[in-house]
């Protein structure tokens, strides 16, 4: 009786350290369902076209810094200095259009990178995408061009010269010397050439 006893305790034993040894490897490897993340991202149209929306809202937000700060601050309607009661005029280096490492105008080139970051992104992720036609890829691709083309023209018209980044990598560059600034601007215009050509 001890022996048939200890036989199903030990039968039961084996089988239930058999279960806990299997694995259930394919039922607990699921993504996130509370958040996107690289590796579920980009596998569907309406994930291009939400992403395509948030790159439209970085242009909006961007709107007054190209338009004032970039625009008509540099225009020459407005004073530096002091004002007619005594106040100190903000933007002084930005009106006075004096722009070099030291005086910026605006922290990190205006987080013009980011966005052009954003952009070089998403041509990354949609140039070989299956799951859009390729009506619907070369108008979104077309805009994303066309916006980082908008972006350096911001950034060229105030500085001069930047580094060219055509990779979605998140180096913040620093700084440009005017040899890089003149080969940068050669490589855009061969770039920009080569793709109305092609």
């Amino acid at each position: 009786m001890k022996r048939i006893k200890s036989t199903i305790l030990y039968g039961l034993l084996v089988a239930s350290s058999g279960l806990l040894v299997t694995s259930c490897a394919d039922k607990l490897d699921l993504s996130p369902i509370d958040y996107y993340g690289s590796g579920s991202y980009w596998k569907t149209e309406a994930q291009a076209t939400a992403y395509i929306d948030g790159i439209h809202k970085h242009l909006r937000d961007a709107a007054w810094q190209h338009t004032i700060t970039f625009g008509e601050l540099r225009g020459g309607r407005f004073i530096t200095g002091a004002s007619s009661d005594g106040m100190g005029v903000s933007n002084g280096d930005i009106i006075l259009q004096n722009f070099d490492e030291t005086h910026t105008g605006v922290s990190k080139f205006g987080d013009l990178f980011g966005r052009i970051t954003n952009l070089n992104l998403f041509i990354a992720r949609v140039t070989d995408a299956t799951y859009l036609s390729d009506e619907m890829k070369n108008f979104y691709l077309g805009e994303v061009y066309g916006l980082r083309a908008f972006y350096y023209f911001d950034l060229y018209r105030i500085y001069g010269g930047v580094p060219l980044r055509l990779t979605a990598d998140d180096r913040m560059p620093t700084r440009c010397t005017p040899g890089v600034r003149r080969r940068v601007l050669r490589s855009v215009v061969e770039r920009v050439r080569a793709q109305i050509n092609s």
